[in-house]
């Protein structure tokens, strides 16, 4: 459904990629994953499924299934072809489902997006075996991370980066940290992976329907306009 993608209130302004299990120019039911707004094609591995309910997720077992994109094409609409710490905007966007706390798999969290590297952008849940928490970063820049949230319940995610080093994590359309930091961009050709990057961050053991990512710093009024859009999907 193209709703899912944009409808009349998902902001595309600075939108470079887009997945989306809900949508049939998303996702046909095959092994591939396609990227709304850009040519590219992710492949599901090791047994990522579908499930219709909330318009359509996937279900990542925790344990090591993955969707694959091309790394550098990923940084490519970033505008970052080489180097490190380019100072550009971005910001990463998912709608997720966590069904257990992080288990700390290769000594971090649980993967929501991000390149299998030490380099290149992420999102993902870290916690402990009674917490969860968002962490927006994990390369050779600086990490940050929200406050806790419940598992079994839909959130929608944001984390933006502008140009000059200001992030803001993003729950459920409510910014719940605002820093001044370092998290620039270093270059690298690794895979893009939604659920598990296996080299850097560990399986996710949950539902992810959407992903996006933007090659600007989303605002305040922007996060809260794509959460209004999607939430009773979500049940919120």
């Amino acid at each position: 459904n193209m709703a899912y993608l944009a409808g009349p209130n998902i902001v595309t302004d600075g939108l470079v990629f887009a997945t989306d299990a809900g949508s049939a120019r998303s996702y046909d039911g095959t092994t591939t994953l396609n990227n709304l707004v850009g040519s590219d094609t992710g492949t599901l591995v090791n047994g990522v499924t579908y499930q219709s309910i909330n318009g359509g997720v996937f279900d990542f077992d925790g344990v090591n299934n993955r969707i694959e994109f091309d790394g550098a094409t990923i940084l490519g609409y970033l505008g970052v072809t080489s180097g490190t710490d380019n100072n550009v905007a971005y910001s990463m966007e998912a709608w997720i489902k966590i069904d257990a706390y992080p288990s700390g798999i290769a000594g971090s969290g649980d993967c929501i997006m991000g390149h299998d590297s030490s380099l290149g952008i992420g999102l993902q849940v870290f916690g402990t075996t009674t917490s969860a928490y968002i962490n927006f970063g994990y390369r050779t820049n600086s990490n940050y991370d929200s406050g806790n949230i419940t598992i079994n319940e839909w959130h929608h995610i944001v984390g933006t980066r502008a140009v000059g080093g200001a992030i803001v994590i993003y729950i459920d359309g409510v910014a719940d940290l605002t820093v001044n930091g370092d998290n620039a961009i270093d270059y690298t050709t690794t895979d893009f992976n939604i659920g598990y990057a296996p080299d850097r961050i560990g399986p996710f053991n949950g539902n992810i329907s959407s992903t996006r990512v933007y090659n600007k710093s989303l605002t305040a009024t922007e996060v809260t306009q794509n959460f209004n859009a999607q939430k009773t999907r979500f049940g919120l």
